[in-house]
């Protein structure tokens, strides 16, 4: 039994490893980072790469629509209400009648 544990730990790849593989994500963080302004937008960013890159086939085509509008809008903002607005109004434009609505 040890023996499987050990091939097991040393040959599946853990998800640090698998998210740095994607290519996608590490395309995308790139592409939306660089204007981040505040920690929060940064760390709202990077989970919205991750979803819409690592299994992109459970998100609906709203939370799609709702990442990508994240992603586009919220570059360079500065102000963290500026940042609330804009995820509100992306969520009230896409997920209307999503469990996700705020």
């Amino acid at each position: 039994m040890p023996v499987i544990l050990l091939i097991l730990i040393l040959f599946v790849p853990s998800s640090a490893e698998a998210q740095r593989r994607n290519p996608e994500i590490d395309d995308c963080l790139l592409t939306y980072l660089k204007a981040a302004r505040l920690d929060n937008v940064s760390i709202l960013i990077r989970s919205t790469c991750k979803a819409n890159y690592r299994k992109p086939n459970f998100l609906s085509k709203s939370e799609k629509a709702y990442n990508f509008c994240l992603l586009e809008n919220l570059q360079g903002v500065e102000s963290a209400f500026a940042a609330d607005t804009i995820i509100r109004t992306c969520n009230r434009k896409h997920l209307r009648n999503s469990r996700y609505r705020s």
